[in-house]
């Protein structure tokens, strides 16, 4: 199983990489958001998107706008513009226009069937 380490000011957390929901730009920051035990949490860490976006590579883990980065595997629905989120609290987040296609694809990928 693929870990995370993400070092807070005092405190250390090994989160797992199916638990991570999305990442969230905060300027020169990052904010993590992940499920532990049913919760939604989130973690501030220093590294900002595009440095992140490139360690993701071998993740499953899109860019589905200019300020997020969602995780493929919770993607529960796309509506109106944005992307739901199949955790507790249904987060959502907005999908920026050039990410509609590459959203599509991964999605058809990873469906077992596909009805129209």
């Amino acid at each position: 199983m693929n870990k995370f380490l993400i070092l807070k000011s005092n405190e250390m957390l090994m989160v797992d990489a199916e638990d991570i929901l999305y990442f969230e730009t905060l300027g020169n920051h990052s904010c993590i958001c992940y499920m532990r035990n049913g919760v939604t949490r989130r973690a501030v860490v220093k590294e900002n998107l595009k440095s992140l976006e490139g360690s993701l590579e071998e993740y499953d883990f899109l860019r589905v706008h200019r300020s997020f980065i969602a995780a493929v595997n919770h993607i529960a629905e796309i509506k109106d513009g944005w992307i739901f989120l199949d955790n507790a609290e249904e987060s959502r987040i907005p999908l920026g226009g050039t990410s509609v296609g590459a959203i599509g694809r991964a999605l058809k990928e990873r469906a077992s069937q596909v009805l129209d």
